[in-house]
C-alpha cells in the first residue's frame, strides 16, 4: 500500500509539473513572435572527428569513432541517462530563464535563450516522466547502483560545464579561473539555486539518497 501511495504521489507531481511546463511553453511561444536571424551553427563532434568533412566521412562510410567511455553503454540505464539529462538541462534552464527576464541583457542573447527554453521544456517534461516510470519499476538493487552512478557522473559533468578555452579566450589562466569561480560564494549560491527544483524532484523519485548527498554537495547542488 505504501508503494501505491508513493507512486500516486509521484504521478500527481508529474501531472503538476507537466501542466506548469505547458503553461511556460505557451507563455514563451506567445512572447517569441519576433523574427530572428541565424548567425551561427555549432555542434559537438564524436570522438576523433574534428571537422564537418570528417563527420561526413564517418556517416557516409560507416567509419568507427573513438569512445570516451568504452563500457558506458553497459553501465548507464534509462534511470541514470534521464537523470543526467535533467542535471544538464534544468541547471542551465534556470539561468536562461533569468536571462530572458533581464532587460539589461543584449536582445539577441535573450531571444536565443528564449528559444532554447521553449525547446527544452518539452525535453525536460519527457525526461521527468520517463524517469518517474523507470524508478517505479526498478528493483532496489538496480536503483541503488544507478543512484550512485548518477551522483558521481553529475559531479563530473557539472565540473566541466565551462570549457577551459573560454577562460583562456579572455586572457585568464584556466586552472586558476576555474578554482576562483568554484570558490566564489555568489557562484556557489547561484548553482544551488539553479538546481533546487531538480534536486527536489530527484529526491522524490529516489535518485538521491543519504549515501549520495556528498557527491551532490561536491557538485554544488546541495549545501
Amino acid at each position: 500500500m505504501e508503494e501505491v501511495d508513493k507512486l500516486r504521489s509521484y504521478l500527481r507531481r508529474a501531472v503538476t509539473d507537466a501542466q506548469e511546463l505547458r503553461e511556460r511553453v505557451r507563455e514563451l511561444e506567445e512572447s517569441a513572435r519576433e523574427p530572428i536571424a541565424v548567425v551561427g551553427v555549432g555542434c559537438r563532434f564524436p570522438g576523433g572527428v574534428t571537422s564537418p568533412e570528417d563527420l561526413w566521412h564517418v556517416v557516409s562510410q560507416g567509419a568507427a569513432v573513438q569512445r570516451l567511455f568504452t563500457h558506458a553503454s553497459t553501465l548507464y540505464s534509462e534511470l541514470s541517462i534521464f537523470a543526467l539529462a535533467l542535471v544538464i538541462e534544468e541547471v542551465n534552464d534556470q539561468l536562461q530563464r533569468e536571462i530572458v527576464r533581464d532587460e539589461r541583457v543584449q536582445p539577441l542573447v535573450r531571444q536565443v535563450c528564449r528559444l532554447h527554453v521553449v525547446e527544452e521544456a518539452r525535453h525536460v517534461g519527457f525526461a521527468r516522466s520517463e524517469l518517474l516510470h523507470a524508478a517505479a519499476r526498478s528493483s532496489a538493487t538496480r536503483l541503488a547502483f544507478q543512484r550512485e552512478l548518477t551522483a558521481v557522473s553529475a559531479f563530473v559533468a557539472l565540473g566541466q560545464r565551462i570549457h577551459r578555452d573560454v577562460y583562456r579566450a579572455v586572457g585568464l589562466d584556466p586552472v586558476r579561473a576555474r578554482r576562483e569561480a568554484r570558490g566564489n560564494p555568489h557562484y556557489r549560491e547561484t548553482l544551488r539555486w539553479s538546481g533546487e527544483k531538480l534536486v527536489a524532484f530527484l529526491e522524490d523519485v529516489g535518485m538521491i539518497g543519504p549515501w549520495q548527498r556528498h557527491w551532490w554537495r561536491r557538485a554544488g547542488l546541495l549545501r
